[in-house]
């Protein structure tokens, strides 16, 4: 009976959707192998958002990680002046002299970006820590100063010494929005 029933089915192959469909073993093995496919696709998206994160580390230079974005520019640009070659619109060199401009481009660039590559930089009253600036009212041991044209609301360091008004203070901290200052001290050492 086996046989004369495997006689009459159709053969399996992959292209079949009936036979996918109408065979359980078949349609096991088809989700098997799409599993395993998406556990390699998994795996190989793990190790490229490993690859991405060392690469933000702060193991990776500044330098380094404006030069691995500039990559892609740079292929784009190569393949633009290779194929107005290929064409016969420019000169060969031309077309050198545009890619080394695009280059030298992102070079001269990198000064004025450099800080947007860094990982590491701070925001918000992080950013104030070792300035100096005036406070605006007695610091009882909190109040406000004024630092770079902007009010800010401030608490002395040690809370026993009250701060004046207009006492020339710095900040060696900051918790959220409110810096923490300690006095200048104005004596000229002798």
């Amino acid at each position: 009976m086996e046989a004369q029933r495997a006689s009459t089915e159709e053969p399996v192959t992959q292209s079949s959707d009936r036979a996918l469909l109408c065979d359980p073993c078949t349609f096991a093995s088809g989700i098997e192998q799409n599993s395993r496919r998406l556990l390699i696709d998994n795996r190989a998206n793990r190790t490229i958002r490993r690859f991405a994160l060392d690469c933000t580390h702060a193991a990776v230079s500044t330098w380094l990680r404006y030069l691995l974005f500039q990559i892609p520019g740079w292929l784009l640009a190569a393949g633009v002046a290779l194929a107005l070659w290929r064409w016969k619109s420019l000169s060969p060199w031309l077309c050198n002299a545009g890619f080394c401009a695009w280059v030298l481009k992102d070079l001269a660039l990198y000064p004025l970006l450099r800080r947007v590559y860094e990982i590491d930089h701070k925001t918000g009253a992080q950013t104030l820590i070792g300035t100096r600036g005036f406070a605006q009212e007695d610091l009882a041991p909190s109040g406000f100063v004024r630092v770079r044209g902007e009010l800010w609301s401030a608490t002395a360091l040690s809370s026993e010494r009250t701060i004046a008004a207009g006492t020339e203070v710095e900040i060696v901290g900051a918790e959220r929005m409110t810096v923490i200052v300690r006095a200048v001290d104005k004596r000229i050492p002798q």
